[in-house]
């Protein structure tokens, strides 16, 4: 920790007690000391389930990351990525370098159960191929809940303890922060704030919904077709202007047809 990272780390601690190692295991321990509770305990949040926010306690889907630290010659300036259904389940693949010798390597899967082991496994068949080494192993998992509701009295949740990720390839990092702003000014200005995130949190992942349902019918030839229809000059035109493709009905059925409205 440099100077700078330190004397804001005391200064945020001098405005706002931290309790490091406590392990919080009810709302029952924060509630009489504490007007307003935010729960950003991540997917498997305690506080959610006990305050009987979801509606059901087995998450809709999951979702596995599996991983390895890789040495080898890379070009920092270039990603891979696999689309198929070799590597990952209803997901995809990919090497970043972060160096001109190491680099990540991922499998991404989602759907009802995964077998993350299967997949290690063709990473390392991959990596042998290339001839990378393989060094540190990780495994990180996200988990998709139904909720009847993100608040309960003075409880709220946000980032992946709401299940703000969307459910296309598992990003949840903008609606983490997004979920958080909403909250405090849900606080600041005492408004619903199930209304502020189903006006203007949710409507973000209706587009990665209909992805997510290509995918999970999605052989290896339809994830071939799917990169092929992204060479289309309107397609590519729009991606690159930054317009969603999804605005456009016509080019949503063309470049998912496995989904239907």
């Amino acid at each position: 920790m440099n100077g700078v990272e330190a004397k804001a780390r005391k200064n945020v601690e001098g405005l706002l007690p931290i309790h490091y190692s406590t392990k919080i295991k009810s709302k029952s321990q924060l509630q009489d000391n504490f007007q307003v509770i935010v729960a950003a305990d991540g997917y498997r949040s305690v506080l959610a389930k006990e305050a009987g926010l979801l509606v059901s306690k087995i998450p809709r889907q999951i979702g596995v990351g599996a991983g390895f630290t890789v040495k080898g010659d890379f070009d920092p300036e270039t990603i891979e990525v696999w689309l198929d259904n070799y590597f990952s389940l209803n997901g995809y693949s990919y090497v970043i370098p972060f160096s001109n010798h190491e680099a990540s390597l991922v499998s991404v899967s989602i759907g009802k159960a995964v077998n993350q082991a299967i997949y290690r496994e063709r990473l390392k068949e991959l990596a042998q191929l290339r001839n990378w080494e393989l060094h540190s192993a990780w495994v990180d998992f996200e988990s998709w809940y139904d909720f009847s509701s993100y608040t309960e009295e003075n409880l709220y949740v946000v980032g992946n303890a709401g299940s703000f990720t969307e459910p296309a390839f598992g990003f949840g990092l903008k609606w983490a922060i997004q979920s958080a702003k909403l909250c405090a000014r849900a606080i600041h200005e005492n408004i619903d704030f199930n209304q502020l995130v189903r006006k203007e949190l949710l409507p973000d992942f209706e587009p990665f919904h209909i992805i997510r349902k290509s995918f999970e019918n999605a052989k290896d030839s339809d994830y071939d077709r799917f990169v092929k229809r992204f060479k289309n000059l309107l397609v590519k035109k729009l991606a690159e202007s930054g317009t969603t493709v999804f605005q456009n009905k016509w080019l949503t059925r063309m470049l998912f047809p496995h989904v239907r409205e």
